[in-house]
This record gives C-alpha cells, structure tokens and sequence, in this order.
C-alpha cells in the first residue's frame, strides 16, 4: 500500500483556515466602515464658522492739487501740492555759496506757498504793520495792492514765530522749506540751473524800480509758484553749515541780479534780513 507523508493534511487545512480569517476580516472592514458612512450621512451638517469680514483699508482719493487755507477774515494761504521725486541738486561750478551737484530725493508730497507770505498774511497773524516797507508805507493806504505785496526784513526768529501762531490756529503741520524742498520745488521738474527769460517770470534789479511788487505779477514756474527766484528772497528752515549759526536764504530779490535755481547766502537767524521774506510748507 502506497505510504502517505505525516503531517501534510494538517499543513493544508491550516492554510485554509488563514486565509478564510483574512477574507472574514476584510468582510467585517467593510461592513463597519459602510456603517460609519451610512450614519454620517444621515447627520445634520456642521454649522459654518461665523462671518467675519476682513478689514481692508479704503483707497483715499488722491490730494488736490490746490488748496487755499482761511487763516481769518477772509485772508487765505494758497498752495500748491508738489511732488515726491528725486532731483540733482547743487551746481557745477566751484563758487563757494553753491553746493556741489549731488543727487537728492524727496521722498513724500508735501504743499508749498503759492506765492511768498504777503503783508496781510502777516498783520492778520502777528497784529504788526513794522515790517512794513517804507517805499509801500508812503503810499495812499486805499491802495489795495499794498497788502499783497510780500513781507520782508524779518528774522528767522521772527518767521518762527509766525508759524507757531498758524500752527496753534490751522492744527499743526506748517513750518519753512528745507532748502532740499526749496530747490526741487524752484526747479520744478527741469535739470537747468538758469536764468533764462528771467525778466518774464522774476522782478529783479533790471525790471523793479528797486522795490518789491504784488505777488502773483509774473509768471509762475512749471509747478505754479510765483516769484521763486525773485521779489524777496526766502529763508529756509536749515543751517547753512552743520557748526553754523545762521540759517540758508535762497533765491533773489528785487535789488539783486539774476539768481539761479542752486544759489544760496545765508545770516544770522536773529536779526531781520532786509531784502528776505518767507514761503510756507504744509506737510501731508
């Protein structure tokens, strides 16, 4: 009789068995997850989060380009916006009065006198007539044109003062030019440092009969301001050296020759200065 070898049935059928366990297990697998995704199915939906909205900031309309500022009575500041910009400042000869070329930027807009701080600007903040020039006090005083013309002989001192009444008055934000500001803003987007057809835009020593005249008269450079290299010359708000003590004047002024974009004198910021008057800046 054919010989069987021990032990081979018992091999089969316990493979047999593993793999039935497998097959079970997978079957009870599915059966409990189809028992899951049946009952999430019929649960009611999460709620949403809540709505919150998102802050976004409101795009501010561009500022004017020209403002007018009432400081009483009727008497206003006029001013014109200028831009933010990089400019070549300075000039390329070597007179010792001129800064060298080099280049600047302005990095924010910020407002400017459309014209030089006129007589009547002056008498409405700091109540005086003494800046009064003597060729204008002579005159009728029903001439209308009398107030309008620009304050001069008055310290930096003196200027300071001013700007803090406006300041106390319009909410802050008023103070001189930079001399960075005045160039760039006597420039007005050009790169000449000339004085070409100054007799149509500047009342110098040629043209003025040796005294000062209404603002406004002549004609305004490419940014709208009047008078910017002649008339009054203008006391800027910095040191002329950084161990000085006297403050930067720029521009000309009625008795003086033509005076270009870069030129610069300075004086001692207590005493009046009889030929310079101001302009005013309005930061944004």
């Amino acid at each position: 009789a054919a010989s069987r070898e021990p032990g081979s049935r018992g091999g089969s059928t316990n493979a047999t068995l593993w793999v039935a366990g497998v097959w079970l297990a997978f079957i009870v697998a599915i059966g409990v997850f189809a028992v899951w995704y049946l009952t999430k199915l019929n649960e009611p939906p999460e709620p949403l989060p809540p709505f919150v909205p998102i802050a976004v900031s409101p795009v501010l309309p561009p500022p004017p380009k020209n403002i007018s500022v009432d400081i009483g009575t009727g008497v206003s500041v006029e001013l014109v916006l200028i831009p933010a910009g990089t400019f070549t400042m300075g000039a390329v000869n070597e007179a010792s009065q001129k800064a060298p070329l080099h280049q600047v930027t302005i990095s924010r807009p910020f407002y400017m006198g459309k014209f030089e701080v006129t007589l009547e600007q002056w008498e409405r903040l700091m109540g005086s007539r003494s800046s009064l020039p003597p060729e204008i006090a002579a005159r009728s005083p029903k001439d209308p044109a009398a107030g309008r013309h620009p304050v001069k002989n008055v310290s930096w001192d003196e200027v300071q003062e001013f700007i803090g009444h406006l300041n106390e008055q319009k909410g802050g934000g008023w103070r001189l030019p930079t001399e960075a500001e005045w160039e760039y803003a006597c420039r007005a987007g050009t790169t000449e440092d000339s004085t070409v057809d100054f007799d149509q835009r500047e009342w110098y020593v040629e043209n003025s009969e040796n005294m000062s005249h209404p603002v406004g008269e002549k004609r305004p450079n490419a940014w709208g301001l009047h008078d910017m290299q002649g008339n009054v010359a203008e006391w800027c708000q910095d040191f002329y050296s950084p161990r000085g003590h006297e403050r930067v004047i720029r521009g000309g002024a009625y008795a003086g020759d033509p005076c270009p974009s870069s030129g610069r004198r300075s004086y001692v910021q207590h005493r009046p200065e009889p030929y310079t008057g101001f302009r005013l800046v309005k930061v944004l």
